[in-house]
């Protein structure tokens, strides 16, 4: 059985978040670049951190389950380097 694409999980791709200079445009979702997965926190919130032009961005995703929850937290530990936009394209294990 198939799994989902993350693009296709309800608001994905969070919004990035975090201080920026005044005049700064968030990135979009195929500029941003995973730099790394920040641990569980709290049930269903996956949190990872990109870049762009230098700067870090903080992202926060509520999933729709703990399960899915947990296999986005492995697939974007496992997509250090690639577009935010990369991550959508693949797919958590299905419930």
């Amino acid at each position: 059985m198939l799994g989902t694409r993350v693009m296709s999980l309800p608001n994905w791709p969070p919004d990035p978040g975090g201080a920026t200079p005044g005049r700064y445009i968030s990135p979009s979702s195929e500029q941003a670049i995973i730099a790394r997965a920040e641990p569980r926190i709290k049930d269903r919130l996956v949190t990872f951190v990109g870049t762009f032009e230098g700067l870090e961005h903080t992202y926060d995703y509520e999933a729709p389950s703990e399960e899915i929850a947990s296999s986005l937290r492995r697939l974007i530990g496992g997509s250090v380097g690639k577009s935010v936009y990369q991550v959508g394209l693949l797919e958590v294990a299905p419930s």
